[in-house]
């Protein structure tokens, strides 16, 4: 039976799920559950822009060139861009310093890559001075495995998991646990707080319940908690990072739709 909100009681914050349960930030780990690839999509790929910059590439010749990493770099741009709004993070990061910073936050690959080609494109764009093949040949191969690193996290992408102490767990979920649902239409973080019986995970009872939308400041740590198993931010210092964010979020004001 899929839970919902309506049918469990509204709780007021993310701390008041961790405290009916008894649960601290102590030995907790994620168990996955389900995985669904998070998508978003634009009228012009990511893999579009990169096609145009490998044929720009091999036309040769400076104007091509250019062309070509101009085009290297569009494709990047759009890949992050994508990957931000599919997570509904598109207002929480304008500038490609901040989009970078939100990229490596979560743990996807990010800021030396941008970094690499956003020099090359600098010396080009504010210099003016063109770039050499081997520079434009990097820029495509670059953004070639940037792009397909970031789809090979979204595949991944869990978007139902539990959250809980090791030393308490059984199979797939825990005595005392927070599950996690991730709604991909509203960019919405479910959260269920339960608790089971010794030897059965799907028999239990569920003491409440919140909706976290992208405005919490928790929200962002949700999302990382979903890219776990492929992160480059160690399991540990995500759950940490979680924990501390809950508790230093501000107690929430009655009758609004954001909760902390």
């Amino acid at each position: 039976m899929i839970l919902k909100l309506d049918d469990v009681r509204q709780m007021n914050s993310v701390r008041e799920l961790f405290a009916v349960l008894g649960l601290d930030g102590q030995g907790l780990i994620v168990c996955p559950e389900e995985r669904a690839p998070i998508v978003f999509d634009y009228k012009i790929s990511p893999y579009l822009l990169l096609s145009q910059a490998a044929s720009d590439l091999h036309s040769g010749g400076g104007s091509a060139l250019l062309n070509s990493i101009t085009n290297s770099w569009r494709a990047i741009l759009c890949q992050t861009d994508r990957v931000l709004g599919a997570l509904g993070l598109s207002n929480h990061a304008k500038s490609t310093k901040t989009k970078a910073e939100l990229l490596a936050f979560l743990g996807l690959p990010a800021p030396n890559i941008l970094r690499k080609i956003g020099d090359c494109r600098n010396d080009l764009e504010h210099r003016h001075i063109p770039p050499p093949l081997d520079k434009v040949e990097d820029a495509h191969d670059i953004a070639m495995l940037f792009i397909n690193a970031v789809d090979r996290h979204l595949d991944a992408f869990l978007d139902t998991f539990s959250l809980g102490r090791e030393d308490e767990q059984l199979g797939r979920c825990f005595r005392r646990e927070l599950q996690f649902r991730y709604d991909h239409d509203s960019h919405t973080f479910e959260i269920f707080a339960a608790r089971h019986s010794k030897d059965e995970c799907y028999i239990g009872e569920v003491l409440g319940g919140i909706a976290l939308t992208n405005e919490s400041p928790i929200y962002k740590h949700c999302a990382r908690l979903a890219f776990i198993e492929v992160s480059s931010v160690p399991s540990d210092q995500a759950i940490d990072d979680f924990f501390a964010a809950v508790c230093s979020a501000q107690p929430a004001v009655a009758g609004a739709k954001n909760r902390p």
